[in-house]
């Protein structure tokens, strides 16, 4: 099931040495109305600062209204950007010439299969990242420019209050002393109570991006173009 809201903010609690025990997030305690302040800069900034198995997700991009007067000087292709993306972490060429319905579906689905950002131009899978950048409009509304088209982005999504989050045990911890760290001068008083929650968020990230990346494996099975030629 994973841990819910409640339990994030009794731990954020507990890591401030507070004595007081929330039994729901709605209550007009002071403690909890803090917390509610902090709490979706803390979830989205955690979030970002790692690429969760839990929370990553694929999906084809649909090309973007034509405006002529939103251009860019190198990518000639313009996508919107998905509602529920907090954070783009790559972008890929959706060929579908070369594979199976099926083989498509559990490609670009593999959600565990992830590469730290900038190590190189291919994921674990094999697949190539191609260039692209998210630049937002005159509105503020984002957009996606790149040279490829089909696109698939594999994107970090939001997760609403509105939501049931099942958040893994390090999400949660993680998040626990992030908001912690956010709520600790406004609950505690200390500011020095600030520093030693962001001490231990950073420590504990370590861990958990080592943790998130032992839960994967993914075999590549597919062959560069070079030696599919070379084989004909």
């Amino acid at each position: 099931m994973g841990y819910q809201k409640i339990e994030v903010y009794k731990l954020a609690l507990r890591n401030l040495g507070t004595s007081n025990e929330i039994q729901n997030i709605n209550l007009e305690d002071r403690n909890c109305m803090i917390l509610n302040l902090y709490y979706e800069t803390a979830r989205d900034k955690v979030l970002m600062d790692h690429d969760w198995n839990f929370a990553s997700t694929y999906r084809v991009l649909a090309l973007a209204g034509d405006n002529q007067n939103f251009v860019h000087p190198k990518f000639i292709y313009k996508y919107d950007y998905p509602n529920d993306c907090l954070m783009v972490r790559g972008l890929y060429l959706y060929n579908q010439q070369n594979l199976s319905n099926d083989e498509v579906i559990s490609f670009y689905n593999m959600r565990n299969s992830h590469s730290e950002e900038g190590s190189n131009d291919l994921d674990e899978d094999g697949l190539k990242r191609q260039e692209f950048e998210v630049i937002a409009d005159d509105r503020g509304q984002k957009t996606i420019f790149t040279n490829i088209s089909p696109a698939i982005i594999r994107y970090t999504r939001k997760y609403t209050n509105t939501e049931n989050c099942g958040f893994t045990p390090e999400f949660a911890m993680l998040l626990s002393w992030y908001l912690a760290a956010l709520a600790a001068t406004a609950i505690t008083g200390a500011r020095a109570r600030m520093s030693d929650c962001f001490q231990m968020y950073r420590q504990l990230l370590r861990e958990a991006k080592t943790a998130d990346a032992n839960e994967s494996y993914v075999k590549n099975n597919y062959q560069c173009e070079w030696i599919t030629a070379r084989d004909d």
